[in-house]
């Protein structure tokens, strides 16, 4: 018999690590997130300083739609 798999390798800090230790991901191996929630936090935190701008501009705009969406519903 083949013993059941409980971890996988973070491919940022190239740990193994336990699936409890890695986000839920359709698409990814197992069903994991190829980042463990360590690496994936740092990474998002990464994107969000080099793009600050851009995320401000979008959620601006994501907010004046809402708004409009809320006031035709009335």
């Amino acid at each position: 018999m083949s013993e059941e798999v409980t971890q996988k390798k973070c491919s940022k800090c190239r740990e193994t690590k336990d699936f409890a230790e890695f986000y839920k991901m359709k698409v990814g191996t197992h069903g994991l997130d190829h980042y463990c929630i360590v690496c994936r936090k740092e990474k998002n935190r990464e994107y969000e300083l080099k793009n600050k701008l851009r995320r401000a501009e979008y959620m601006a705009h994501w907010r004046k739609v809402k708004a409009e969406e809320k006031a035709r519903k009335g």
